[in-house]
């Protein structure tokens, strides 16, 4: 019999609440996931800065994912694969210059410095300019600042994780942006490293362009080679976060969030395939499902799992499979994980199959809040009202002096566990996309 529930993992009012990109299964069953919250209210919160770095913990569960308490498993970082031998290894995004430059900088706009991670660098807000002229991809940051990510790194431990070492990943060619490991670094059966990354090329300053691309390692992760795997050379589509996954066959498929621009149009998923260990890709071709960020994930039963966010109406998660190793996808009877996202906000969702073959799938989405946090909270139509136009609740904004996040809505940290054949209710329509007076496709 096919069925699914839901459950709460975390949820805290007035506050986002995230989680981390793996469900990881441990001894006698147990399973635990990294959650995280940050105030929303008052608070810069961007892909580019973040005021507090906010509060994190591992949540573990002893019953298959329906309740959940705060454990302390030692538990490797989200990208870090653990080699046969021990070794800890993953590929991060690093800084192209010292932490005490980029901290000057911080203190100079007035920010605390602490909050520079050593990933990606910070620069006044007048080299925006100079930095643009280069070819770097540059983003507003903190007020006053500017950021610019170059960098990848990667870090390894021989002693379980209580010492690291970290070195620039060397003889790249130039880029004005790059991504670290979205998903997954695979240690494949020859010992072949493998992971897929993002970025720009030089001169894509207006922050698209964007290609996918695997770094490929054959001496445990002291040298890469870069491999593109999904790239338009006209610019016109996107390839950027990628998940791969190594399939029985030995063959490895790379799933891609992919739109046109400008306007992210048609976000189809695309899909790519290798057949000698990452070191040529097949051309990129376009899936039947709609949706974004993807994470792939092998069942016993050899069937591919797909879960992602759907971005558009209505907004929330679901996933597809595919039985014939991504060939097909079973898109008809796509499976509807959640529907009830009400402003559109949706997180990345992470799955892992359990025991008795069942899928624990966890994500984080927003809802109405409880009670306005300002004034300007309402709710307003979209176009198209009397024809099924969709309901619009979000209206937050940025203080323009602290840039703290001033009204909006409420994210809380879900999961739900389902079979595999389960598959959304009958007559349910499939979704549609919510239209814009820009005539854009909000897929973001």
């Amino acid at each position: 019999m096919a069925w699914k529930w839901d459950a709460v993992l975390y949820d805290q009012e007035d506050h986002v609440c995230g989680i981390g990109r793996r469900i990881w299964k441990l001894e006698n069953e147990k399973l635990a996931i990294r959650v995280g919250a940050r105030r929303e209210q008052g608070t810069f919160i961007s892909d580019f800065g973040c005021d507090e770095r906010g509060q994190s913990w591992i949540l573990c569960s002893k019953d298959g994912g329906l309740n959940w308490k705060p454990g302390e498993p030692a538990l490797p970082d989200e990208t870090e694969t653990v080699l046969p031998d021990g070794t800890r290894i993953s590929v991060v995004m690093g800084s192209e210059r010292s932490a005490e430059e980029n901290r000057a900088v911080l203190a100079a706009a007035g920010r605390d410095p602490s909050v520079f991670s050593n990933r990606g660098d910070y620069w006044p807000a007048s080299k925006k300019e100079e930095l643009l002229k280069k070819g770097y991809v540059v983003f507003d940051a903190f007020k006053g600042t500017v950021l610019t990510e170059t960098a990848l790194d990667c870090q390894r431990s021989f002693d379980g994780g209580k010492t690291y070492e970290r070195k620039r990943i060397e003889g790249l060619p130039p880029m004005g942006r790059r991504i670290e490991t979205f998903r997954t670094l695979l240690s494949l059966r020859d010992g072949t490293l493998l992971t897929a990354c993002w970025g720009h090329r030089k001169g894509g300053t207006d922050g698209t362009g964007t290609f996918s691309f695997a770094l490929r390692s054959t001496d445990r992760g002291g040298s890469w080679q870069l491999i593109p795997i999904g790239e338009d050379p006209a610019g016109r589509r996107d390839f950027d976060e990628t998940d791969i996954l190594e399939l029985p066959d030995g063959g490895i498929l790379a799933m891609m969030r992919s739109y046109e621009q400008p306007g992210r149009r048609k976000a189809y998923l695309h899909q790519s395939l290798s057949r000698d260990g990452g070191l040529t890709w097949s051309v990129p071709e376009r899936t039947p499902i709609w949706g974004y960020p993807p994470q792939l994930t092998l069942l016993s039963s050899g069937a591919v799992h797909c879960v992602y966010a759907h971005r558009r109406y209505p907004f929330g998660i679901r996933a597809c499979l595919s039985h014939d190793n991504g060939r097909s996808w079973d898109i008809e009877n796509e499976i509807i994980v959640r529907d009830d996202a009400m402003t559109g906000r949706v997180g990345y969702p992470t799955a892992v199959q359990v025991t008795d073959g069942t899928i624990l799938t966890a994500y984080a989405i927003e809802r109405i809040p409880r009670m306005p946090y300002s004034k300007e909270d309402r709710v307003t139509w979209g176009p198209g009202r009397d024809s099924g136009g969709d309901i619009f609740i979000r209206a937050w904004h940025r203080d323009p002096q602290t840039q703290g996040n001033v009204g909006g809505c409420h994210q809380f940290a879900g999961i739900s566990r389902y079979t595999p054949d389960y598959v959304r209710p009958r007559g349910q329509v499939s979704s549609r996309v919510r239209v814009f007076v820009d005539g854009t496709d909000p897929t973001d």
